[in-house]
């Protein structure tokens, strides 16, 4: 049987997999500067783009996270956000 396919699966998950990847790396060379970048959707939402604009808005959420969690450690967080 087939599965599914899952619209949505390969936005989600890009961002904090690239982030975890990275944050070891910054933790041992004793900081670092992460750049995310978000897009109008974490504004704007339209129709059939629900998990993309949740994806933007989990961005920005957990950039902002990250920017508090991260300053104790040297690692900085900016997020791009077009006007």
């Amino acid at each position: 049987m087939k599965k599914k396919p899952q619209p949505g699966r390969n936005q989600c998950p890009r961002s904090p997999v690239g982030t975890q990847a990275a944050l070891p790396l910054f933790r041992a060379q004793g900081g670092g500067h992460l750049l995310q970048v978000s897009s109008m959707g974490r504004i704007i939402a339209v129709p059939d783009l629900g998990i993309y604009h949740v994806s933007k808005w989990a961005l920005e959420g957990f950039s902002e996270s990250l920017h508090y969690e991260g300053a104790p450690l040297g690692i900085k967080v900016t997020l791009l956000e077009p006007c």
